[in-house]
């Protein structure tokens, strides 16, 4: 079958049928990239960007851990507690019905969660808990649950910041914004540059997003020259300079405003990859139980090791508060699945989660309009398919919350109170 170019030049120098330029293949991002915003924008309509969604008061109720009765007891002293009111659904109603059916924006629901499930209050505010989420195999599930976290860790009450650290961008579309519109100076980029660079700041400039509690470090195209310049950097021997630590040093002076921040890192060991490693207190792997991602999750510790051991690294004292590995994307209807589950538990022990995401249409669904099953309002299709996924994200959510308190937090305090008394 004979391949046509995109755009065939008009230049005489070969002309032959199926030939491509740079000039075509130029052409076909362009176009490409009209297309992509042509999509985002169908998908969007009619508002042409992502709308939070509304809670009812049932779903408030299940937030804040409360029977309809209990939440409708307090909503009528919700004036009295500072608390919002919601909207009535149904402005002909009655006023006591008014109070039974309302319904809640993703601010106010931050507000009665944070008043009726106090999250845990770090002593240190230095002490964000930093998690990177990441595998070196892309089409694992890695962005999805890395804004999946962030979301549902904000319907906790916590103050999140997702960093993409993928100069593919997913996670910066899912938070409905434009990567081709992302100016360099917001992304991890900037951090990258040499010292005596003075055209951008060190500081990192995170962005508002449509969820309320989320702020995000966005990422663009130009991340790729990130691999580029840290270990230019490195042969500059600038003083006292450690490529492991751009990150980190970039994020510490923004950890008091944040409880996590969540890192989605690029399906690459790379040295991007690896600063976010660096930066993290705990490490959150995607894992589906399937025969190649399992043989890559062998290498790319093998590899992870390697690295460790390599100059200032081998002698560094760095510890991590947990790591767990997700099965992800999980057809329990596979015939392979039981057997590579069980490989996964031989391998991995005490830091495989109990938890599994499953592989769902509610998920499938939701990733192809840049949404997470914390976005849908209301879902068409099967309930029980969209509960089945719902459920998985937060029991994780829960997990990793758990995890950040007992084995982060409160271990940090004991030793810090330990210190003092030394």
């Amino acid at each position: 079958m004979e391949t046509r170019s995109i755009n065939p030049s008009s230049s005489p120098a070969d002309t032959t049928p199926g030939r491509l330029r740079l000039s075509d293949l130029r052409a076909l991002a362009t176009e490409l990239n009209a297309l992509g915003e042509s999509i985002d924008q169908e998908l969007l309509a009619p508002n042409k960007q992502k709308q939070s969604p509304v809670f009812t008061q049932q779903q408030l109720a299940n937030l804040c851990k409360l029977s309809t009765d209990a939440l409708s007891r307090r909503l009528d002293k919700a004036k009295a507690l500072g608390l919002p009111t919601g909207y009535p659904i149904n402005a002909d109603l009655t006023k006591t019905d008014k109070l039974a059916r309302r319904s809640f924006s993703l601010k106010e629901v931050r507000q009665w969660v944070s008043a009726c499930n106090v999250p845990y209050k770090r002593k240190n505010a230095n002490d964000a808990m930093v998690v990177s989420v990441g595998f070196f195999k892309g089409g694992v599930g890695k962005t999805t649950l890395a804004m999946s976290l962030s979301q549902g860790l904000s319907l906790k009450g916590y103050r999140v910041l997702l960093v993409d650290l993928d100069p593919q961008a997913s996670a910066t579309s899912m938070l409905s914004l434009s990567p081709a519109q992302v100016e360099t100076k917001n992304t991890f980029m900037p951090a990258c540059y040499p010292v005596k660079d003075e055209e951008y700041s060190k500081t990192l400039l995170p962005l508002p997003t449509y969820w309320d509690g989320i702020d995000v470090v966005p990422a663009n195209a130009e991340l790729f020259g990130a691999d580029f310049e840290l270990p230019l950097r490195q042969m500059m021997q600038e003083p006292g300079f450690n490529f492991m630590e751009v990150l980190g040093d970039a994020l510490g002076p923004l950890k008091p405003q944040y409880d996590f921040i969540i890192i989605d890192t690029p399906p690459s060991l790379s040295y991007v990859t690896l600063n976010a490693y660096w930066a993290a207190n705990g490490i959150v792997m995607p894992l589906p139980p399937d025969g190649l991602p399992f043989a890559s999750s062998i290498q790319f510790w093998n590899m992870f090791a390697d690295l460790a051991n390599l100059g200032p690294l081998k002698a560094s004292n760095k510890e991590y508060s947990f790591l767990s590995v997700v099965p992800s994307m999980v057809d329990s209807q596979a015939s392979t699945t039981a057997v590579i589950m069980g490989w996964m538990k031989m391998a991995y022990k005490n830091f495989l989660s109990n938890v599994e995401i499953p592989t769902t249409k509610a998920v499938k669904n939701a990733e192809l309009s840049r949404q997470t099953v914390f976005d849908i309002n209301k879902y068409v299709g099967s309930a029980k398919t969209y509960q089945r996924a719902r459920d998985a994200f937060d029991k994780y959510v829960d997990e990793i919350e758990t995890l950040t308190v007992e084995q982060h937090w409160k271990h940090n305090e004991k030793h810090a109170n330990q210190g003092g008394k030394a």
